[in-house]
């Protein structure tokens, strides 16, 4: 009787073990196409921006993606694969920081309906130690989504606007955008392009300077 016990013990864990090695290879295998998603999704990001980089921070744009996907491929969660997707890119958008000044991006919403507005307000601080002028001509900031085109019509200027920020000081401008967008998801950047002391045009002592912000993930449904 006692031999009967312990068979009947040992059968039953060896049923457990084999039930939880079905459930754990039916659970990766429906997370599968998430994990392959998510890595197609880094992958993209890193097409889209590619021309914003310099040959450095590129190296290390492609070193964070891989480490992103190897991260994927390990997680056992949707919730974990998430916050991976989410920390690379923002790991990607670090490279972009500098030491003279802050550009930041505010969404008043990231999800929208079809045909509503997404305002967003972008601020310059100047962290250079120094009080700046800066110059521009048109847009000192100007919105960008991969495979879309900001709907603008403007006139040629002639001479830039100018505009002196105090160190620590600050400039904002909000912009409307989601009412231009169809249903999908977008990453937007802002790009910021202004001079230091300009002169006039083509003065060998213009210092022109292009930045970009982080990105935001807006959705449009």
């Amino acid at each position: 009787m006692k031999k009967l016990i312990i068979t009947s013990i040992s059968f039953s864990l060896l049923f457990g073990v084999v039930g939880c090695d079905k459930n754990s290879e039916s659970t990766a295998s429906l997370l599968e196409p998430y994990r392959v998603a998510s890595k197609a999704e880094l992958e993209q990001f890193s097409s889209d921006w590619k021309y914003i980089f310099n040959d450095n921070q590129w190296l290390s744009v492609t070193n964070f993606i891989e480490e992103g996907k190897i991260a994927i491929d390990n997680a056992q969660d949707e919730e974990t694969i998430n916050t991976i997707v989410i920390d690379t890119k923002a790991n990607i958008d670090a490279l972009l920081l500098n030491e003279d000044f802050i550009i930041t991006i505010e969404a008043t919403t990231t999800s929208v309906v079809l045909g509503e507005d997404i305002g967003i307000n972008v601020t310059y601080t100047n962290t250079s130690g120094k009080d700046i002028e800066i110059s521009y001509f048109l847009f000192l900031f100007f919105p960008v989504i991969p495979n879309w085109n900001y709907p603008v019509w403007f006139e040629p200027q002639e001479y830039p606007s100018t505009m002196t920020i105090a160190h620590n000081g600050s400039y904002t401008e909000t912009w409307n955008l989601g009412a231009n967008l169809e249903v999908g998801k977008y990453d937007l950047r802002f790009r910021i392009n202004y001079f230091l002391n300009w002169v006039y045009h083509d003065h060998e002592d213009n210092i022109e300077i292009y930045a970009w912000t982080y990105h935001v993930q807006l959705k449009v449904e």
